[in-house]
């Protein structure tokens, strides 16, 4: 006599589909072992571009958002994981999402979008796929763990959530790309206490995130690319773009914030195991609106280059031990100096960037030194209704060298202040000098 097994629902959804594709026999709640090892192995649907995939409206999402689709997306993603990780395939539509979900290890979940996408740009975010969570949610929406990826999808929060992550990433090799992400507390959240190296961030917009991307502890090369905080609603005290704590050899490209407190802050990792701060590259930084445009922190060291910081009061600050390299970049305020070193352990190199600080709104320095260790520069263009590079104490060594500094009040001064005898101030030109 065979051995026969009760199996749960999702395991019947599994049969059922591939009786549709095979034509085997699934009763109502007992089945033959060796029929459901079978049937498992080619439970799939073709999606539009013939792969193996298991299809959420297939087991019983609603695509018209009306009835709960929580237990669906879940069946979906067991059918992955008993048929070799295939794809979970999210057709066109909106569904209802009432729960959390988590994303078993090594399944993706792939979106379709009825608008075009261009062969290295980003979706039309609003023609994909649109999962709608609970106003207010208090817990995260969906938990990707190790080797998942998401990919052409929605996640949206008519308010905005009140606590957790749109996205939160657990393990290492995660993939998200091609994602909006409307009204979320944080974007997406890798802890201090999960190392989620090798992640890559793609094609990435999101709208009024509380915190857009919060990488704690990337133990490896990762990549966050593409990336768009949109906060339309203005300015909330204690918003971020970026954080980047502990992150070894992080890529970070194109991205951009618009009316955050903060844009980008680089900081050291809370969690005592995994101690130090983020080893990182940004290129093609916009800062739009913010307060403060790039925060430094900790043990950071941080190059940035080829970005436009445009923000209310500070365009860059170097606190503790950090040591940031900044080049080709054009930095304009309002408020505050443009670049400020806040301690005698910090040390930065400006090159070749443009300052704007020329707002009358409330005098200040181009860059301001409270303190510093080492602070070099040179080839700036500097234009300062302030002093062009203001001394409140002298660094332990410093170059100021072939700058171009025009002032615009008349009690400015090119450079000025306290600056001791081990910093070298040389080839300058200004209107006003010293």
């Amino acid at each position: 006599m065979s051995k026969t097994a009760r199996v749960s629902s999702a395991a019947i959804w599994v049969l059922m589909l591939a009786s549709c594709v095979t034509g085997v026999t699934v009763n109502d709640d007992v089945v033959d072992e060796s029929e459901h090892t079978a049937a498992a192995e080619l439970a799939f649907v073709a999606a539009p571009s013939s792969a193996k995939v298991c299809d959420v409206v297939m087991a019983g999402a609603d695509p018209a958002g009306v009835a709960d689709s929580t237990q669906a997306f879940k069946d979906a993603m067991t059918c992955s994981t008993l048929n070799g990780n295939i794809p979970v395939f999210v057709p066109s539509g909106q569904y209802k999402i009432t729960q959390k979900l988590t994303v078993p290890v090594a399944v993706s979940l792939v979106g379709t979008q009825s608008g075009g996408v261009g062969v290295n740009g980003p979706p039309n975010y609003d023609s994909l796929p649109r999962l709608n969570f609970p106003a207010g949610m208090n817990s995260d929406a969906i938990v990707l763990q190790e080797r998942t990826s998401i990919n052409g999808i929605q996640l949206y929060f008519s308010t905005q959530q009140a606590s957790g992550a749109a996205l939160r990433v657990t393990g290492v090799g995660v993939d998200i790309r091609n994602v909006k992400l409307t009204s979320p507390f944080y974007g997406i959240l890798g802890a201090d206490t999960d190392n989620v190296g090798r992640i890559h961030v793609s094609n990435v917009f999101m709208v009024q995130p509380r915190i857009g991307v919060h990488l704690g502890q990337t133990l490896d090369v990762s990549r966050v690319e593409n990336v768009h905080v949109w906060n339309n609603g203005g300015i909330v005290s204690g918003s971020y773009g970026f954080v980047f704590a502990r992150n070894d050899y992080l890529n970070a490209s194109n991205i951009s914030v618009f009316q955050a407190d903060v844009g980008v802050e680089f900081t050291d990792s809370t969690n005592a195991a995994t101690p130090g701060g983020s080893i990182a590259s940004i290129s093609n930084l916009q800062a739009d609106a913010c307060v403060t445009g790039v925060n430094v922190r900790g043990n950071a060291r941080v190059s940035m280059g080829a970005s436009t910081v445009f923000v209310h009061y500070y365009g860059m600050v170097a606190y503790d031990s950090s040591t940031v390299t900044v080049s080709g970049t054009q930095f304009q305020t309002n408020g505050g100096a443009t670049i400020w070193m806040r301690s005698a352990n910090a040390s930065a190199t400006i090159s070749g960037c443009s300052i704007d600080r020329t707002s009358k709104a409330s005098p200040s320095n181009a860059v301001l030194v409270d303190a510093a260790k080492y602070i070099t520069v040179t080839g700036n263009t500097m234009a300062v209704y302030g002093h062009g590079v203001m001394f409140h104490a002298a660094p332990t060594l410093g170059v100021v060298s072939g700058n171009a500094i025009h002032i615009t009040n008349p009690y400015g001064r090119a450079w000025w202040g306290t600056w001791g005898t081990g910093t070298v101030i040389s080839g300058n030109a200004s209107n006003l000098l010293p």
